[in-house]
C-alpha cells in the first residue's frame, strides 16, 4: 500500500447512520422496564428489575454520550474529508492535472 490516504465515504456515512439508529434504541430503552413490570407480578422480581433498570439507566446514559460523540466524529470526518477531496480535485483541474 502506498502512503496515500484512502477514505471510505460510504463507511463514514454508514457509521453515522448506524450510530444514529443505535442512539435512538438506547434512548427508547428506558420505557422497557415499565412495560414489563406489570407482567412480572412478583414484588421481589419487580424490585430486582427496577434496581437493574436504575443501574442500567446510568450506564446507558454514559454509553449514549459516547455513541453520540463517535457519531459526531464520523459525520464531521466525512464532511471534512469530502471538502478536502473536492478542494484537491478542483486544484488539480485548475492546474491541468486531471
Amino acid at each position: 500500500m502506498s502512503g496515500d490516504l484512502v477514505v471510505d465515504f460510504g463507511l463514514l456515512e454508514n457509521t453515522d447512520h448506524a450510530l444514529g439508529v443505535l442512539a435512538t434504541e438506547f434512548k427508547d430503552a428506558s420505557a422497557i422496564v415499565s412495560d414489563y413490570s406489570a407482567d412480572v407480578g412478583a414484588p421481589v422480581l419487580i424490585g430486582a428489575l427496577e434496581a437493574f433498570a436504575t443501574d442500567w439507566n446510568a450506564h446507558r446514559a454514559q454509553l449514549l454520550s459516547s455513541i453520540q460523540s463517535v457519531r459526531q466524529l464520523a459525520a464531521e470526518g466525512n464532511k471534512q474529508f469530502r471538502a478536502t477531496d473536492g478542494k484537491l480535485a478542483s486544484d488539480l483541474r485548475r492546474d491541468g492535472g486531471a
